[in-house]
């Protein structure tokens, strides 16, 4: 049973990946294409738009989906009733937002944003039709159809945005955008899926599930509100050429944290649930991934700290380059996503709904605070205090794994210390030796990032590190599955 899980597994994780890999590569072609065609004033104003449907979007759920993923045993019960309920939450919070599109005009100033948020107000419920259908194949571990739903929604959107931005549609390309690919998805996701909701509600099915579903819904509504407010306030006290310019770096820096981070929280949380009472197998999992996690990460992170300028001007064009800086600063805290979004699943998949939200409300406190004091010294000194939240929020996150895995903190904090150091050592001895090289940005670009692989690589091999050795040996063993198939 345990090889059978594995295998099931490995093979929804590397659908993910694959499906999140298309994704965000036809996404970095829409992305360029888009940043040619438009001005960074429009990618501000779309921002402005768009941050409210995802604020009130975390409201439609009350962390039902996460509970059907979680709970042992669901019923027909369950997944009819969650299906209507997000169904009437996504028809009233429309309504809402749409009642709402003058006030949030006056809030920005800017009378020509009230017909965009009207027209996104109808996202709500596109959203809510492919909730419980992808709670269902996720639960399943039936990643294929995800992804295919996926990629088909990307290329939609993607390529309806470019004919909107051509068509000289401006800041509109970007809202079709936003409103094609949930219409999408939605529609091949139920297509894909043999359930069928029936027409049967039940107020006692929802209580089971609430009661972990609730402390789900709180701690992501957290996430969702305050990860997003330092859209909102930049809209408010810069210009929209100055949000557009973090709205690039910002969307960059998730398109890599999101194919890392988005398939591990993805996969891991229903197939660590299958596996929750199985303490040994559990911890060598996490610990295993985790190791993993970190060196691919700060490998990441590293190579795109030194070459954050050529990667936006070679992709954006010259008139993006102050997202440049931006983009470098963001990536200073990228390392966390991904290792949080494993150390959270520790808590989530062996149901500690309370400690995961008492752990959110923790970590969001960090980040409140420093949208409430990082802004004095600029949208920079905001990314750099951001940086430092993201660092003692991994702390955190840390804390409570060890804690509930009943293991030393050490396990945790050395690889990433180690992982740490070796990065930052890299990173000197690269701008050391290709920092001041003469060239085309793509030469500098190519010669940067090879020469920081081949030291992060060889520094590691050097000191043997743990992080190294597990990399190593989990690659041989599946090349070894791969030959014997």
């Amino acid at each position: 049973m345990m090889r059978r899980l594995k295998e099931t597994t490995i093979r929804a994780l590397a659908w993910d990946l694959v499906g999140k890999g298309a994704m965000q590569l036809f996404g970095i072609v829409v992305s360029v294409i888009l940043a040619r065609l438009l001005m960074p004033e429009e990618f501000g104003k779309a921002a402005m738009v768009l941050v409210i449907v995802g604020m009130a979007g975390g409201l439609s759920d009350l962390g039902f989906g996460t509970a059907l993923i979680q709970r042992r045993r669901v019923t027909a019960i369950h997944y009819d009733s969650v299906y209507w309920f997000n169904l009437f939450a996504a028809i009233v919070l429309g309504a809402i937002v749409f009642a709402g599109a003058p006030a949030v005009a006056i809030f920005y100033g800017d009378p020509s944003l009230e017909t965009p948020v009207r027209a996104v107000s109808t996202l709500f419920l596109l959203q809510s039709f492919a909730t419980v259908p992808t709670a269902i194949l996720r639960k399943r571990l039936q990643y294929g159809r995800i992804a295919k739903a996926s990629v088909l929604a990307a290329v939609a959107s993607g390529v309806v945005a470019v004919l909107a931005a051509v068509a000289g549609w401006g800041v509109w390309a970007l809202i079709l955008q936003a409103f094609v690919q949930p219409l999408v998805y939605a529609t091949a996701i139920r297509y894909g899926s043999t359930w069928k909701p029936r027409r049967r509600f039940s107020f006692k099915a929802l209580r089971q599930l609430f009661a972990y579903g609730s402390k789900m819904f709180m701690a992501g509504m957290l996430d969702t509100v305050v990860m997003r407010l330092d859209t909102i306030v930049i809209g408010k006290l810069f210009s929209p050429a100055i949000l557009g310019y973090f709205n690039r770096a910002k969307s960059l820096d998730q398109l890599v944290v999101n194919y890392t981070a988005g398939s591990l929280m993805s996969v891991l949380f229903p197939a660590l649930s299958q596996i929750q009472r199985q303490r040994e197998r559990f911890v060598s999992i996490v610990h295993k991934t985790y190791a993993m996690l970190v060196f691919v990460t700060f490998l990441l992170t590293g190579g795109l700290y030194l070459v954050s300028e050529e990667v936006i001007v070679l992709l954006f064009g010259e008139k993006w380059l102050p997202a440049a800086e931006y983009f470098r600063i963001l990536v200073l805290s990228g390392y966390g996503i991904p290792l949080s979004a494993l150390l959270v699943n520790v808590l989530r998949s062996r149901g500690k709904a309370a400690a995961f939200l008492r752990l959110e409300i923790y970590k969001k406190s960090l980040f409140l605070l420093n949208l409430v004091v990082g802004f004095a010294w600029g949208v920079e000194g905001y990314l750099y205090g951001f940086a430092i939240a993201t660092f003692a929020a991994v702390w955190l996150n840390i804390l409570f794994a060890a804690k509930e895995l009943d293991r030393s903190v050490g396990l945790f904090v050395r690889p990433w210390i180690v992982g740490a150091s070796v990065t930052a050592v890299s990173v000197f001895l690269t701008q050391m030796t290709a920092g001041r090289a003469d060239g085309s940005m793509y030469e500098t670009l190519l010669l940067k990032g090879l020469c920081f692989a081949a030291i992060y690589v060889l520094l590691h091999g050097l000191l043997r590190t743990e992080t190294f050795r597990i990399t190593v040996e989990e690659l041989l063993q599946w090349r070894r599955g791969e030959r014997r198939k």
